[in-house]
């Protein structure tokens, strides 16, 4: 902003002199003056209208460039959002494998293991049909 205020006082300056030199001159020569008051004029009206073209395009330049640096800050927020997201499916997707896992071994304990005592109570009774059977219940 300073500099934009600096190269106006610049330009406001050199134009304000130059009208005074340009009318000085026209009353030494009015011919030659007023030509060369017209240029100046016409230079000054280029200069004001070149400057708040430049002035905007610097505005713009600047927008642009923190636009850039927020969609970056975005940008590397959302791949972390991302990734923790992933990480969270990831992360879901085990526990549900654990779960299906642990319901296997569940099932699975049920078939494949004996209760001893069910063991113990099947000897007892066997043993109790042959003690049956050698005392003469079951000929």
């Amino acid at each position: 902003m300073k500099s934009k205020g600096i190269t106006n006082i610049i330009g406001i300056f050199v134009s304000v002199i130059a009208g005074v030199i340009s009318l000085y001159t026209q009353s030494q020569d009015p011919q030659t003056g007023l030509i060369l008051y017209l240029a100046l004029v016409g230079a000054i009206i280029i200069y004001f209208i070149i400057s708040y073209v430049v002035d905007i395009i610097k505005e713009k330049v600047e927008q642009l460039n923190k636009n850039t640096e927020s969609s970056e800050i975005l940008r590397k927020d959302l791949n972390t959002l991302k990734e923790k997201l992933d990480l969270k499916n990831e992360l879901d997707n085990l526990k549900i494998r654990m779960l299906n896992l642990e319901g296997l071994f569940k099932i699975k304990g049920k078939k494949g293991a004996i209760d001893p005592r069910m063991i113990i109570i099947i000897v007892i009774i066997i043993l109790l049909y042959l003690y049956l059977k050698s005392k003469g219940f079951f000929q």
